[in-house]
């Protein structure tokens, strides 16, 4: 589609062959990506102290290859983030990296305060930044990531920080990683536990 305003219009016609079951036709999910395969760029900003951020993008975050560390530190970010952390739902506990330390420095930290060493940051995981100064991370690219009734589902019961590269309400995120969609007007209840 070109950019502007388009109307698209679903069509089903019953041909009379047979006259059972439900006899309709239904549409569960449209998407667009966009031209150029749906790539997004992202400039995580990072301001003095602790930061939320989260990948909405569709590929793995090489937590080395972003952060570095003093073993092998990355020009410009290394020396201005004090810690990286992710939360491990499946094993419930802290993951631990900070670019101030060596590769031997990170593991023996994690390990004396039970924490594991993080490695990466899958698809849909927030993460917490603790940056020494304000400035912005390299260019992250890749195709967004969405949350649906399907990989939703997937997550560990309990504690997730999760990010969705859609803009919506908590009630449209709600209704968008619902198992079943509900019917016009009502409000899943039991997707989300406080």
């Amino acid at each position: 589609l070109t950019a502007g305003s388009h109307a698209i219009k679903w069509e089903y016609s019953k041909d009379g062959s047979v006259n059972s079951l439900s006899d309709a036709a239904w549409v569960d999910k449209v998407e667009f990506i966009p031209a150029g395969g749906g790539s997004t760029n992202f400039t995580p900003a990072l301001e003095t102290g602790f930061n939320l951020l989260g990948n909405s993008l569709n590929t793995t975050l090489d937590v080395m290859s972003i952060f570095g560390n003093q073993t092998s530190p990355v020009s410009g970010v290394s020396n201005n983030i004090a810690s990286v952390w992710k939360w491990d739902a499946a094993n419930g506990n802290w993951q631990f990296h900070s670019p101030l330390l060596s590769t031997s420095a990170n593991a023996s930290f994690a390990a004396s305060k039970g924490y594991a060493v993080l490695t990466s940051i899958v698809p849909g995981e927030g993460y917490w930044v603790n940056a020494l100064s304000a400035f912005s991370l390299p260019v992250q690219s890749g195709t967004a990531f969405t949350y649906n009734g399907v990989n939703f589902a997937t997550l560990i019961s309990g504690f997730n920080l999760i990010a969705t590269a859609t803009t919506a309400t908590p009630s449209q995120f709600n209704i968008s990683v619902s198992a079943t969609p509900p019917s016009p007007g009502v409000v899943p209840v039991d997707n989300f536990y406080s």
